[in-house]
């Protein structure tokens, strides 16, 4: 009696898709996508924290030449979407962590 052992679903890793076979598709690789998703977490966390703090640091924003007076009005908003980002993104690997068990 033969079996066959289940068949399993094609990877997919950047727009790469595998139907089976090595590549794409040994245990191990999953890891290291696991462990580019954090370092690019970790990377937008270190950028907004690094721009919110050249932007209400001092001297701030009035030291960048390009900005005008009128950026009073809307650093708020930056500053809410900068803060918005990092949540996220400082969120988002415990997420992944969890679904990545379950997807298994």
């Amino acid at each position: 009696m033969v079996t066959s052992a289940p068949a399993r679903r094609p990877t997919v890793v950047a727009g790469y898709r595998s139907e089976g076979g090595h590549h794409g598709t040994h245990a191990s690789s999953a890891p290291s996508i696991g462990g580019a998703r954090r370092a690019g977490y970790s990377l937008a966390i270190v950028f907004s924290a690094a721009l919110l703090i050249v932007l209400n640091g001092s001297p701030g924003w009035q030291a960048i030449p390009f900005l005008t007076s009128d950026t009073a009005q809307v650093l708020w908003l930056v500053n809410l979407s900068l803060a918005a980002g990092t949540t996220v993104a400082a969120a988002a690997p415990a997420e992944a962590e969890g679904t990545a068990a379950t997807d298994q």
